[in-house]
């Protein structure tokens, strides 16, 4: 954390968060954390739906933060350093650029966008700007994978032999229309959901040579992606599927084998299984949001060189997305990657 000396000498960054919706309370319950050790405050916030104010207040005691239905009356009456954008997918674009040509630091949830086409305009934008803008691939924040990614990096337990990641979710519902379940507006499961391990793969392990994916079709389009990526060295498989019933919630998991050992995270628990032991590691407490947040923050800040999550990395995870899904538009046919 910034020592107390800085916070008092650096000027409060003021947050106006643009969409309220289930992503949305996560970001504000950050903010309401990260105030205490960082000279940041969330001060306003837009949405159409006046009920999405009144449960972001409940879950996080944010009662204090202006209420704005249009974005342009919010800019015009605020004074504000940065715009958190949790719009449906599709705004993503086009509300992002807008928001860098405002000249505003912009944190966009993910995914940068629906197709590379889009994404490389938002991404040629923030090169030309001063202002920090970076997607919100939480992933790469949370604790249990920076813990894979260190023990990897560091050959902990020699060289990955298979690794395997799954995501799996209740069919999503939100009140009004359901834009999650319109394709057109979410890109399916494919770009809502799979698109956290499709980054983790990434990040992880670098550039795969090339997928091989299927889905199912069943609410609208890529309701569950099962996507091989193709490495000379290793088998790397992750699954998505958002067709699940409601009593099934939510289930993020992990299996990583190693030479001289395999690591699981599962039921929210993470354990590393040696020949004639396993053991629970320690690893650093916290919510990936938040820590995504904090990250975000710090370049600002600190004028930190953003190595962990760029924009580039963002637009490339969209460019791999699209090559799974023409391998599952053709039944697995191998698309080619690098």
């Amino acid at each position: 954390f910034l020592s107390l000396g800085l916070t008092r000498r650096f000027k409060m960054l003021k947050v106006g968060i643009w969409g309220l919706g289930l992503i949305a309370k996560a970001h504000v319950a950050a903010y309401m954390v990260l105030k205490e050790n960082y000279p940041i405050k969330l001060v306003a916030a837009c949405d159409t739906d006046d009920r999405a104010f009144a449960e972001i207040a409940l879950a996080n005691n944010a009662i204090d933060i202006n209420k704005y239905n249009d974005i342009d009356e919010m800019l015009k009456s605020e004074s504000l350093d940065i715009i958190d954008i949790c719009l449906p997918t599709s705004l993503h674009v086009e509300a992002a650029l807008k928001m860098l040509q405002n000249g505003y630091h912009v944190l966009l949830e993910k995914p940068m966008g629906l197709s590379s086409a889009e994404s490389l305009k938002l991404l040629n934008a923030s090169q030309k700007t001063d202002k920090v803008f970076m997607v919100g691939q939480c992933l790469r924040f949370y604790p249990e994978y920076q813990y894979l990614k260190r023990i990897i990096e560091e050959k902990q337990y020699g060289q990955v032999l298979t690794a395997y990641f799954e995501r799996l979710s209740m069919t999503p519902k939100r009140r009004g229309e359901n834009w999650l379940l319109n394709y057109e507006k979410s890109g399916g499961c494919l770009f809502d959901v799979h698109i956290h391990d499709v980054d983790m793969v990434r990040y992880l392990f670098g550039e795969p040579k090339a997928v091989s994916a299927q889905a199912n079709h069943v609410l609208s389009r890529y309701d569950s992606v099962n996507t091989r990526f193709i490495y000379d060295d290793k088998q790397v498989v992750a699954l998505a599927d958002w067709t699940l019933k409601p009593s099934f919630g939510f289930k993020p998991m992990f299996r990583v084998s190693f030479e001289q050992a395999t690591v699981i995270y599962d039921n929210y628990s993470l354990r590393v299984y040696k020949e004639k032991e396993f053991f629970t590691p320690t690893i650093e407490k916290g919510k990936g949001i938040e820590k995504e947040i904090e990250y975000f923050i710090e370049l600002i800040t600190k004028g930190r060189e953003n190595t962990e999550n760029r924009p580039e990395d963002s637009f490339k995870t969209i460019e791999l997305l699209e090559c799974i899904r023409s391998s599952a538009d053709e039944n697995g046919k191998l698309v080619l990657w690098v």
